[in-house]
């Protein structure tokens, strides 16, 4: 299914703080450090492998991400790997199941 295909109410973006362009790499490296300096333990390993992934392979496959002039489509994209996801996690669950019996 199509991302398009889905209510308005069900894709409807989340009110984040200060999405705009106009925010400087400065602000945004500050606000990940304040963010940083409050996770611990598993938060953190969660947080690093968010960081590495756009950095590889995201960052070597499609470059630096710039939103504007991108043409992939997000939306899509997330809605096959979240299935993608979901589905790799019962396959790993259902292994996991049947190696305890």
């Amino acid at each position: 299914m199509s991302i398009a295909k889905l209510p308005k109410s069900f894709i409807a973006p989340l009110p984040l703080p200060q999405l705009t362009k106009s925010v400087t790499d400065e602000r945004n490296r500050s606000r990940v450090l304040q963010a940083i300096a409050t996770l611990q333990g598993d938060e953190l390993q969660v947080l690093a492998i968010v960081a590495e992934r756009l950095v590889t392979p995201g960052r070597s496959s499609y470059g630096q991400l710039r939103l504007e002039g991108d043409p992939r489509h997000f939306g899509d994209e997330a809605l096959e790997e979240v299935t993608d996801g979901l589905t790799m996690a019962a396959c790993a669950l259902m292994r996991a199941a049947r190696i305890r019996k």
